[in-house]
């Protein structure tokens, strides 16, 4: 399914919201929401 394949890039990219958190600061006016 779609989540055990986002389970599967949390355990290879730790925490994916780390990686995300740049990109929401260069595009606040649209937040990226998981």
């Amino acid at each position: 399914t779609l989540d055990e394949e986002n389970h599967a890039l949390d355990q290879r990219m730790g925490e994916p919201k780390k990686k995300i958190e740049p990109q929401s600061q260069r595009e606040e006016k649209e937040p990226i929401v998981d």
